[in-house]
């Protein structure tokens, strides 16, 4: 339709590993380099071009997110306090396809740019991470998803106090000391 080609893909490790690709006009001169068929075959091993496996990630999403709000659900009805860790655009996403944000009382980030402000959709207040330790909610949700063990271990003050974490991806998983 636009009459483009790809002529090279790298890969990089940003966001849990990506892909960089090049495209040029049809009539472009640069020639297809290996890395084209590289990555195809690997996608093929992978079958990431077969709509089943898609179907299948998605059914288990599905799941993994029913599991998730009522695991919220049931600490929400107990009275206990829920904040999250970390004021990134993939928590926001997360937040919103678990349907989370009313059981969410505050968001900690070190970033002070975000200090202050509120998160987008649910409007939760976004707090720096030292009020953490004055607040102490009963669960801290790690959104960050690629980086837990070392925002575990930057708040392990909280841990040691008895806070407990909660991971939700790829599985729910409770962490207390």
């Amino acid at each position: 339709k636009h009459a483009m080609k790809l002529v090279h893909i790298t890969r990089v490790a940003e966001q849990g590993g990506s892909i960089i690709c090049y495209i040029q006009h049809s009539e472009g001169s640069m020639k297809i380099k290996n890395s084209v068929s590289r990555i195809i075959s690997l996608e093929k091993k992978e079958k990431l071009d077969k709509i089943l496996t898609y179907t299948k990630f998605s059914n288990k999403m599905i799941q993994n997110k029913k599991m998730i709000y009522k695991f919220f659900n049931r600490l929400n009805n107990k009275k206990l306090n829920i904040s999250v860790f970390g004021a990134s655009k993939s928590s926001t996403t997360l937040l919103h396809f678990y349907n989370l944000g009313k059981f969410i009382k505050y968001i900690y980030d070190d970033n002070f740019t975000k200090v202050s402000k509120f998160s987008p959709g649910y409007k939760i207040k976004i707090l720096h991470t030292s009020s953490l330790y004055k607040d102490m909610p009963n669960y801290l949700l790690i959104l960050a998803w690629m980086e837990p063990k070392k925002i575990m271990k930057k708040t392990k003050l909280y841990l040691n106090r008895g806070g407990k974490f909660i991971l939700i991806y790829p599985n729910l998983k409770i962490i207390k000391k």
